[in-house]
């Protein structure tokens, strides 16, 4: 109890020191913010919470261009003395091109949309929207069911949605750490499992042409995000070379242009490691997105650029969001 008690102490001074050397940088270094979004989309079923509606996108962009510099992912750390602001984009989802875009051109908003080639070459369904919905859309209610994935082995009985988010929880990070046919495998099998007869259609990625025409309007920059979206940390030096010199050539050889930006898959600090980025100084990469929170100064590591996440949050919820974002 005493333990605990000085831990949550310790915790609490932490956060105020944290809080302060903060405050004290943004004295010093007026950082930049840079917001990462997934989908653009009304979603029955958003487990991961990666969808914002169309109407809210719209009242935080429009927010944003009242009260800040909106700047592009490329320049982040380079504009002084104004609270400047990056959109970027994860995946490549069909609904970036189909409802992102028209609001972005519309209130002359740059971003930086980072795509997964293999679900642009193939017309593939991301796989963690495809076990999403396997496990979620499956109505195996009263059954207990066998799960053997990887060295993951338990049994559960389903009695209501929330037995089938354990399940998907504990699978998740499996499947994440595994090169793309072991995977689908996998998938395959719980798709069996579950009884789960069709998959969300409206998760799908672009087109190639869809990306064509998105790459060539003046408010959007392309980078790559590897071809299979898989861990990179999780794959030796030959694999990620492939994942990511892969979805480079495939993004150049379609679009015509030099692809000089990146966006690490999932983005944690454990899920890319020193080859990581050793492969993407090799291939004349400039900047590149993480996935952890944190402010841009002019000595962030520009192969390891943090962002805020933002969720599906109305204009009052992503104001006080972004108020947070620059004392953090």
């Amino acid at each position: 109890m005493l333990r605990r008690v000085v831990n949550i102490m310790l915790r609490a001074i932490y956060k105020k020191i944290k809080k302060t050397r903060n405050i004290i940088f943004n004295i010093i270094d007026t950082p930049d913010i840079v917001l990462l979004y997934h989908r653009v989309n009304n979603l029955n079923s958003d487990i991961h919470q990666l969808a914002v509606t169309p109407e809210k996108f719209y009242l935080q962009m429009k927010f944003l261009k009242d009260n800040y510099t909106i700047v592009n992912f490329e320049d982040v750390g380079k504009i002084r003395n104004k609270r400047c602001v990056a959109i970027t984009f994860d995946d490549g989802y069909m609904d970036n091109y189909l409802n992102a875009l028209p609001i972005l051109e519309e209130l002359k908003i740059p971003a930086t949309i980072f795509i997964s080639t293999d679900m642009i070459a193939n017309r593939q369904i991301f796989w963690w929207d495809k076990l999403e919905s396997i496990i979620m859309g499956s109505e195996i209610y009263g059954e207990c069911i066998e799960i053997e994935v990887e060295d993951l082995v338990f049994r559960k009985k389903i009695c209501d949605r929330n037995d089938l988010i354990v399940i998907h929880n504990k699978i998740h990070p499996v499947l994440k750490k595994l090169e793309k046919n072991r995977r689908e495998v996998y998938l395959s099998n719980l798709q069996k499992l579950f009884k789960t007869s069709e998959i969300e259609v409206d998760a799908l990625g672009m087109t190639k042409e869809q990306l064509i025409s998105l790459s060539k309007s003046k408010y959007i920059t392309i980078g790559a995000h590897t071809i299979t979206h898989t861990a990179l940390s999780s794959q030796n030096y030959k694999t990620q070379m492939q994942e990511i010199s892969g979805s480079k050539s495939y993004l150049e050889e379609v679009l015509s242009k030099e692809i000089k930006v990146f966006s690490y898959p999932f983005g944690g600090n454990n899920d890319y490691n020193k080859d990581t980025i050793r492969i993407l100084t090799d291939l004349g990469f400039t900047n590149v997105a993480s996935n952890f929170r944190g402010q841009v100064h002019r000595w962030t590591d520009c192969k390891q650029i943090p962002r805020y996440v933002v969720r599906d949050w109305d204009l009052q919820k992503f104001r006080e969001a972004m108020n947070g974002f620059w004392v953090r």
